[in-house]
């Protein structure tokens, strides 16, 4: 398993196409811990991510954050409001990470756009099943490695958003906590500290606040796949 970059729903589209979109919405920045999107608000804005990352939380009925994913640099987030036609609010919030510029597009306009433009509509389609491999993927992990093996492959997941630094190393700088990571591994924080420390002694990544560095990717991998 190695970090191939993930292409996201605006690389898909041409750099023509791209502009159309944004044009039909209302750009917004926002700040680390803001709301893109609350869970129960109601209305069918898709968001467009175009700088910065942000988290796909629910919280379930014992009052427990889940976090389903991540959005960052071109990606969607809250499309199936605009693509559901079932009533009712937002079943999930999409919360800034670190600091977000984004647009967010009126959900007619999106399904409208979407019907103009095959191309749209065939990435958006595989935006989702890029999803759903990602998420089947993590549960199989979730099931048969260990929680550092696990965390390294998410490392490694993760990596595959990020450019490499002239030094070679690739480093991680999406705002996640703890916390976060936890909710991706459905574990507990203290086995994501435990794992993190383990990583750290085998000199696999550098930690600082909110970001990991890998020095070396194939080391790294080697581990993972170990």
């Amino acid at each position: 398993m190695t970090p191939t970059r993930k292409a996201t729903f605006l690389d898909r589209l041409s750099s023509d196409h791209r502009s159309e979109l944004l044009a039909l919405g209302r750009p917004r920045q926002l700040s680390r811990g803001d709301y893109l999107i609350r869970e129960g608000w109601h209305g069918s804005e898709v968001v467009v991510i175009t700088a910065g990352w942000a988290k796909i939380v629910a919280v379930t009925s014992s009052g427990e954050e889940v976090v389903l994913g991540l959005r960052g640099p071109g990606d969607l987030a809250g499309e199936l409001a605009a693509l559901d036609d079932v009533p009712g609010g937002r079943s999930a919030s999409v919360q800034a990470l670190t600091r977000v510029q984004a647009v967010s597009v009126p959900g007619d306009e999106f399904v409208s756009f979407l019907h103009t433009h095959s191309e749209a509509s065939v990435g958006l389609l595989r935006e989702f099943i890029s999803r759903l491999r990602e998420t089947s993927s993590r549960a199989v992990r979730h099931g048969t490695l260990d929680v550092p093996r696990h965390l390294a492959q998410l490392i490694i997941e993760l990596a595959g958003r990020e450019r490499d630094n002239p030094s070679g190393a690739v480093v991680i700088d999406l705002g996640l906590t703890q916390a976060d990571v936890a909710g991706l591994l459905s574990c507990s924080r203290d086995s994501v500290a435990k794992a993190l420390a383990t990583l750290r002694a085998e000199g696999l990544i550098i930690t600082g606040r909110r970001t990991i560095t890998i020095p070396s990717t194939a080391r790294l991998n080697d581990f993972a796949d170990g």
